[in-house]
């Protein structure tokens, strides 16, 4: 075998069709390639928080407001590279618009009846009798086990 012939061995594999998404074809090659941008993207989004940050403490900024600061850049990131990992594979985002609405009406469905389910207990906790025991006890040490009797209801 020449290497032309193993280039086009290796190029007809990674060329392979492994699924279909809404008429678009995902290769063995873009499911091949997804680690090494995933790696890549978060590489750099570290290092560019890392540069961030080292600009807030210069500032002297609150290390929770830089804490803070980092968490929420490295969520953009997280989304970013997944979207553009999403348009390399050419996969259409509307197609999971309606999944991700979904996902969101029942996150929001099962929020609202725990927050009822609370309401109803602390309700029921509230509506209760409140019981005092029928003895008080002396916890000072003053109290003598003589005396004791002049404490008991």
């Amino acid at each position: 075998m020449t290497f032309e012939e193993i280039l086009e061995h290796i190029t007809a594999l990674l060329t392979f069709n492994v699924i279909k998404v809404s008429d678009q074809q995902i290769t063995l090659g873009d499911i091949l390639f997804i680690p090494l941008l995933v790696i890549a993207g978060l590489l750099l989004s570290k290092w560019l928080i890392k540069l961030i940050s080292k600009r807030l403490r210069k500032k002297k900024t609150d290390p929770n407001v830089i804490h803070l600061v980092e968490r929420i850049l490295f969520v953009i990131a997280i989304a970013v590279i997944i979207i553009s990992i999403l348009d390399f594979m050419n996969v259409p985002i509307a197609a999971f618009a309606f999944l991700s609405g979904a996902i969101a009406i029942g996150f929001g469905f099962g929020a609202q009846n725990t927050v009822c389910a609370e309401h109803i207990n602390q309700v029921t906790n509230i509506r209760q009798k409140i019981r005092f025991s029928p003895h008080l006890d002396c916890l000072s040490p003053a109290c003598s086990p003589d005396n004791q009797y002049k404490y008991r209801s």
